[in-house]
């Protein structure tokens, strides 16, 4: 066992660092005035979440006035959600039986 040295640092890191992004299954999208509201889990966590219709209009660079566009601009921007997912169920975020976390711009690097 090694104590101290170069690797010292390292180990740190990595028990830091915590475990490697899982992927996120993303489920039962539903688009209604308030944004999306979808399922998610990853890595044994789930919930139930939801994009607000702001944050998808400045992804989409484009006003959301009807459920499709929702969730087309919600279907080509599934990468970046899936991160802020991510995020929030390594936060601890994943609502109580029947709520719904609302990602916020915190989530989204690169929106103002």
């Amino acid at each position: 066992m090694l104590v101290g040295g170069p690797f010292e640092g390292l180990c740190f890191f990595l028990k830091e660092k915590g475990p490697s992004m899982s992927k996120v299954e993303m489920t039962g999208m539903q688009a209604s005035t308030d944004g999306v509201a979808f399922s998610a889990s990853a890595a044994g966590t789930q919930g139930l979440f939801l994009v607000p219709v702001d944050i998808l209009s400045d992804l989409a660079c484009s006003s959301m006035d009807f459920e499709d566009e929702m969730l087309e601009a919600f279907a080509a921007h599934s990468g970046v959600i899936e991160k802020a997912t991510w995020a929030a169920l390594a936060d601890g975020q994943a609502a109580e039986a029947g709520e719904r976390v609302v990602l916020s711009r915190a989530g989204f690097p690169g929106l103002d």
